[in-house]
């Protein structure tokens, strides 16, 4: 790619996973018949590792990256766990939401905790504070789609 163009970044090995436990659709959506796994960006000469394909957050032709919220929310001394979702939006494709666990944090903190240090496009228009831990699987990962959208 040129640079200042984005690409995919698709990898392919021994050792690359051959698909997720049966769900066939999340296995076709990431890896495709030749077992490339696609998995992240080429930008501007930098490599970036990014969250599924499926994560990432179409903002008003703007690429937000799920990942790069969460930790930013969590540098927030009153963030115990958070995650950031895609929700739908009419104009702009896709609103930036965020679930967040915490007791001590207001949502006006919050905001302005992420615009200090986000692009305005990525900092969450819609957030939840919870008082109870994000839903999990056996091995600890979060259950994305089991999050109640903010």
């Amino acid at each position: 790619m040129p640079d200042g163009s984005a690409g995919e970044i698709c990898v392919r090995s021994p050792f690359t996973m051959l698909g997720y436990g049966e769900d066939p659709e999340a296995t076709a959506a990431a890896v495709d018949a030749e077992r490339w796994l696609h998995t992240g960006v080429l930008s501007e000469g930098q490599l970036r590792l990014a969250a599924r394909r499926s994560d990432l957050i179409l903002h008003g032709g703007e690429n937000v990256y799920p990942a790069e919220v969460e930790n930013v929310l969590a540098e927030h001394p009153a963030v115990r766990e958070c995650i950031v979702l895609g929700v739908p939006q009419a104009d702009l494709g896709q609103e930036v939401a965020a679930a967040v666990l915490s007791a001590a944090v207001e949502v006006a903190e919050l905001r302005a905790f992420a615009a200090a240090r986000l692009a305005c496009f990525e900092v969450p228009t819609r957030r939840r504070i919870r008082p109870d831990p994000l839903p999990r699987n056996v091995t600890g990962k979060v259950v994305r789609n089991q999050v109640p959208r903010p």
